[in-house]
Parts: structure tokens; C-alpha cells; sequence
């Protein structure tokens, strides 16, 4: 197994949804994806996975050691790096945006509650935007202009995240990604979060926050080149559909993980490519 075939195995099996978005972009973005979703993939793996503290903050200091010995040409044993260094290379990712996603990762394993949405933004820009900028080189011939879309896009993605995962987010890692100023106006707080009590207009709010940011980022898809356009609708789409998997749910985030199947997967894949017939 290659070490490319390696970081589409872990696409394959942890991001089923980008997965299936990841399958309509040229052989060459493609690769080039699955390597930078492994290299993020592994890290974000270490701060989420390992229960003991002392353990993850070992785990991530040899991890990120290694990098960066990767970066100086060393030679390393672990695949997504020896993969995804040649994609920094070929494409010439900026090293800030590399840095801002470990500084993120790092936070994870310090940081537990966020007070407002400036702090949240913060994270986000490590965890989320410069993932979104790394794809924008890699897709490449993009317009200047598209940045901010892909910046609201890749916020939108993660606050679904953020959504979806409160329950796990908070009994397997300690971690609060709703900011306390958000819950405080609905007369929440962070007790109500451990008591799995979130109140329906609260869910209803934060579906409205990210469709309007999905919305926003879809807006400049145009200026994407063509080859790129389809698979990152695709991917907004089937992101959009876990708000719509949550609001079935009668807007309950603790009791079921909302994801969508192999089967609606395929109909939204389907659909969006009509959408984007007719529209694009």
C-alpha cells in the first residue's frame, strides 16, 4: 500500500462524507486531499482519543516533533506525513496555515469552554479556515475574491460539527464548543449542557447560524475553476444534510449521532448534480 492509498483508506473509513465529495475532483486534487484530510485526520485523533491527559500531550508533542522534522527532510515512519509533505511541496501550502492547525489541536488538549464567539473564531481558524485555504491552493487558478466564501464554508462545517457532536464533545472529552454568551440568551448553561438539555429554539438557532454561513460559501463556488466546483457543492451538501437529519430528530443532539447513510448519500449526490446543472 502506498502511502497515498493509506491516507484515502483513512478518508475512506473517517469522513465518509468528504469522501464521496473528495471522488469527483481530477486524480491529482484527489490525492492531494486525501493526504492533507489524513495529516489533519491523525492529529486531530491524538487530542480527541487518547483518554489520558499526560498520555495525549506526549503523543502530540512526538507527533508535531516528527513533522517538523519531516518538513527539514528527515525521513519519518508514519505515512500521512510522508504523503502529505510532498503535497505541501508540490503546491507550496503556507507554513502559517500549517502552524494555526497545530496551534488549534494544541488548544484542544488545554481549553475546554469558549466564553463568546470571538474565542470560538479563534479555534476555528486553526481547526477549520486554514484547512478550507490549503484546499483552495491545491484546487489552484482560483479568484482572490472566493477567500472569504471559503473561510464562512468551512466555518459552516464546523459549527455542524460542533452541533452534531456536543454530546460526545462533552462526556468523552471535556470539551464545550458552544459559547457560554450564546447560551446565557437562552437561559442556558453549561449545567444544562451536562444535564444533555439543550431547549428546541437554542438547535433552531445554531441550524440558522450555519445554513446562513453554507449559504454564504456556496456563494462563491463560481469563482472556484470548473474542475472544482461540483465537489465542493457536493460537500456542502451533504454537510447541509446533517442539520436536516438533526431537525428530523426533533432537534435532540444527545440521543443519535445525525449522519446520513450510504443510500442518501447517493440521492443527494444525485441531486446536487442537477442543481448544479441547471444553476452553474
Amino acid at each position: 500500500m502506498t502511502d497515498f492509498e493509506y491516507c484515502k483508506k483513512v478518508q475512506k473509513k473517517h469522513g465518509k462524507g468528504y469522501y464521496a465529495s473528495t471522488r469527483f475532483f481530477p486524480k491529482k486534487i484527489r490525492f492531494a486531499t486525501y493526504a492533507l484530510y489524513a495529516w489533519v485526520r491523525k492529529l486531530d485523533d491524538i487530542v480527541d482519543e487518547i483518554k489520558n491527559k499526560a498520555e495525549a500531550k506526549e503523543e502530540f508533542e512526538n507527533w508535531v516533533s516528527d513533522w517538523k522534522k519531516t518538513e527539514n527532510g528527515e525521513r519519518t515512519e508514519r505515512p500521512e506525513m510522508r504523503a502529505f509533505i510532498k503535497v505541501v511541496k508540490k503546491f507550496e501550502l503556507k507554513k502559517e496555515y500549517l502552524e494555526s492547525f497545530i496551534k488549534s489541536m494544541e488548544m484542544d488538549l488545554n481549553k475546554k469552554e469558549y466564553a463568546n464567539m470571538a474565542e470560538l473564531e479563534e479555534y476555528m481558524y486553526g481547526s477549520a479556515t486554514v484547512v478550507g485555504l490549503m484546499m483552495m491552493q491545491i484546487i489552484g487558478d482560483f479568484k482572490e475574491e472566493a477567500v472569504p466564501f471559503a473561510k464562512a464554508l468551512a466555518e459552516a462545517m464546523q459549527l455542524t460539527n460542533f452541533l452534531r457532536d456536543v454530546g460526545d464533545d462533552l462526556t468523552k472529552r471535556g470539551r464545550i464548543y458552544i459559547p457560554r454568551e450564546e447560551l446565557l440568551k437562552y437561559e442556558l448553561d453549561t449545567e444544562d449542557l451536562k444535564n444533555f438539555r439543550l431547549c428546541r429554539p437554542f438547535v433552531k438557532f445554531k441550524i440558522a447560524q450555519a445554513r446562513g454561513l453554507f449559504s454564504l460559501g456556496e456563494l462563491g463556488i463560481k469563482l472556484l475553476p470548473k474542475k472544482a466546483q461540483f465537489p465542493i457543492l457536493l460537500s456542502s451538501r451533504l454537510y447541509m444534510a446533517i442539520l436536516e437529519k438533526i431537525e428530523k430528530g426533533d432537534f435532540d443532539v444527545f440521543r443519535k449521532r445525525a449522519r446520513t447513510n450510504f443510500i442518501e448519500k447517493i440521492i443527494i449526490t444525485f441531486k446536487t448534480y442537477i442543481w448544479y446543472r441547471k444553476n452553474m
